[in-house]
């Protein structure tokens, strides 16, 4: 776990780990049916993802109004928890 605190406050909340499993999602998909496929289909999941990414940060925005006040809040508050305990 002190490896992982070291690394910073986006490893501590999954966003390497995701990366991580796009990454070898898509490199399983690359050697199965090619890399042209591969690269259709993490498209068409990424763009699955945006309404419900701008369903999540409009709630955010509900919940949470200083988090819309400046785009970089949100990162700002990640940072300040990651070390708050």
């Amino acid at each position: 776990m002190a490896c992982r605190s070291d690394l910073g406050s986006w490893v501590d909340f999954g966003v390497l780990d995701l990366a991580g499993a796009l990454a070898l999602l898509a490199l399983i998909e690359t050697r199965l049916e090619g890399l042209r496929p591969a690269a259709a289909r993490l498209g068409r999941f990424t763009l699955a993802l945006l309404p419900a990414a701008v369903l999540a940060y409009a709630v955010m925005a509900l919940v949470w109004p200083w988090s819309v006040v400046d785009p970089l809040n949100p990162l700002r508050a990640v940072e300040y928890f990651s070390h708050f305990f």
